[in-house]
């Protein structure tokens, strides 16, 4: 994507502003170049064509910022524990004799674990095709849903086949989620704000970690019609269901559908990634960026970092709590035994930021 220019006086670093109290005035009609705008379908560029310049000081600069910690932060933050709660039902579940009521012999647990990675890995390029074609907050919205649904129809299922397919779809759903909030963060936030931001959604993966051993614990005490296993599906499946319409009401698409922000604060939006030399959002799929993404060596390292991360992490997130009643431990003792590794996982993510 190109870039914009720099304009004459541009909003610095936000410590040295506020040691020289420089109030910076932006012209963003004469920021432009040639070459940006001939991409009209970029939504910088338009916004910044419609308002022209605006004068905006660091407490101005401070305001934006707070709008998109909280209005973008926060449903990302509650999406992500929804997906590591939804994943991890899968081994609270095991706990309380899944296996046993859905006739699991062999090899079939270890699929139910991993079908959901192997549906992630086959439609993660889908979803990033449709990142550029569709409204972001629509389509995390709308995956969060269906995953939804897809776990509360576990709960009805008693065998491999049913529950493998349950799991599919889960995967599939879910493969969505990483890539989006990764665009979602390039788009609101300066390079320099972006890795508390990242941060601030990737530790809800611990907090979910402490929260779903805690309802599972208290699911299992629950006198009812149906097995615990069942119960734990359907209670984090409509939960998940029950905050779309939160998650749909706070996320916005981008700068411009961001009803939080007046529109002198859109500008400011903009304005305030123009040292990213990224824009904020097209439609236009590039097949050259695409290409350039493959042939970038920082492409494959990262991928091969992330895959010896997600190795270990997985098989104990699928088999840590059988692996824990193989000692000996009851169910209600076993689920609790999860939660103190995760407070230590959030405390060294947050000592690492």
């Amino acid at each position: 994507m190109t870039h914009l220019n720099q304009p004459s006086t541009t909003v610095q670093d936000e410590k040295d502003l506020e040691i020289n109290h420089v109030e910076a005035v932006n012209d963003a009609r004469h920021a432009l170049d040639d070459k940006y705008l001939s991409h009209a379908e970029d939504d910088a560029a338009r916004i910044l064509r419609e308002n022209g310049p605006v004068e905006y000081t660091i407490e101005g600069d401070k305001k934006v910022l707070r709008k998109l910690d909280i209005w973008v932060c926060i449903p990302k933050f509650i999406v992500y524990t929804l997906v590591h709660l939804d994943k991890s039902a899968l081994s609270y579940a095991a706990v309380f004799d899944l296996k046993k009521e859905a006739h699991l012999v062999g090899k079939q647990y270890s699929w139910l674990g991993s079908i959901i990675y192997l549906m992630q890995l086959l439609v993660q390029p889908i979803s990033a095709y449709a990142l550029v074609k569709l409204p972001i907050a629509w389509w995390v919205v709308g995956n969060v849903l269906c995953w939804g649904i897809s776990l509360c129809a576990m709960a009805a299922c008693h065998n491999f086949a049913g529950l493998l397919a349950t799991r599919a779809l889960l995967g599939a759903f879910e493969a969505t989620i990483s890539p989006s909030f990764i665009a979602m963060t390039q788009l609101f936030w300066q390079r320099r704000e972006q890795t508390y931001r990242n941060t601030a959604w990737l530790m809800s993966s611990s907090i979910a970690g402490i929260i779903g051993p805690i309802l599972t614990y208290a699911i299992g005490h629950v006198k009812s019609g149906i097995q615990p296993w069942q119960g734990i599906f359907l209670f984090l499946g409509c939960i998940t269901i029950a905050l779309c319409p939160l998650i749909f009401w706070m996320m916005p698409n981008d700068i411009s559908s961001a009803k939080f922000l007046t529109q002198k604060e859109k500008v400011i939006a903009v304005e305030r990634l123009r040292d990213n030399n990224t824009g904020t959002k097209t439609s236009k799929w590039k097949w050259e960026q695409f290409r350039e993404t493959l042939l970038d060596p920082k492409t494959w390292g990262w991928g091969l970092m992330f895959t010896c991360m997600a190795i270990p992490s997985s098989g104990i997130g699928t088999f840590g709590t059988l692996i824990t009643k193989g000692f000996g431990f009851n169910s209600f003792d076993t689920i609790l035994f999860q939660i103190p590794p995760n407070v230590l996982t959030l405390i060294f993510l947050l000592a690492g930021t």
